[in-house]
């Protein structure tokens, strides 16, 4: 349901709250179902892999360089607030 109050994001108690299409809006919490696929499993497994290993496959110089480009891109806006990347 849309409302008219201060931008705000998350949960409180049993209510989540988000910055919609309309504008602010509150929903009612909803406990997600288990979605444990094989496909998302895989897929998890080897974001964590390459996290891990993020840090033995790039040379200082290039994760400097990916550092300076990230600094470059600015985040999407949310609740009126946006920055910098960080690498």
């Amino acid at each position: 349901m849309k409302v008219l109050t201060v931008p705000s994001s998350g949960k409180r108690a049993q209510i989540v709250s988000y910055r919609g299409r309309y504008g602010q809006v509150e929903r009612a919490y909803v406990i997600p179902r288990n979605t444990q696929t094989p496909a998302r499993r895989h897929m998890r497994y080897w974001f964590g892999y390459w996290s891990r290993v993020w840090h033995t496959v790039l040379t200082e110089a290039q994760r400097r360089a990916w550092i300076a480009a990230a600094a470059s891109v600015e985040t999407r806006p949310r609740c009126g607030q946006s920055g910098k990347r960080t690498g």
